[in-house]
């Protein structure tokens, strides 16, 4: 009785983690300048990320800022997310790419910078792949 209690109790913490809606993680950058929290919430039908810098309020991630200049895409694939950033410059147009991954708890950040003029013509290009971990919810 007791080992199939237990056996009961071990299967339903199990199964609960493997069935959550919410996810969280703790990113920080390879030179350890940059750390941000980022949280998941599969809950309703629309998917929400949000984000927090260590003393700042958590803010949806995927949402346009007011800056005129600033393009915000997001695109949910399960527990894969990719957050596309355009950023219009005076001379070149700047295009963020993040991949957060809640499945392996990783985030990879490209920066390509591309002439305005020339949009496919690719100037710069800079790949960051941050070190992250998971937080229990």
């Amino acid at each position: 009785m007791k080992k199939t209690l237990l056996f009961l109790f071990l299967s339903m913490l199990f199964f609960k983690n493997l069935y959550s809606d919410r996810f969280m993680m703790n990113c920080i950058s390879p030179d350890n300048k940059k750390l941000a929290f980022y949280k998941l919430d599969n809950t309703n039908e629309k998917k929400l990320l949000f984000t927090r810098s260590i003393k700042g309020r958590w803010i949806n991630f995927c949402i346009d800022d007011d800056d005129i200049n600033k393009k915000v895409t997001c695109v949910f694939d399960k527990l894969k997310i990719i957050r596309i950033e355009e950023i219009n410059k005076e001379y070149e147009l700047m295009k963020v790419e993040n991949i957060l991954n809640f499945d392996e708890y990783k985030l990879k950040e490209k920066i390509r910078l591309f002439d305005k003029i020339e949009k496919t013509k690719l100037k710069n290009e800079n790949q960051t792949i941050y070190k992250c971990r998971k937080i229990r919810i």
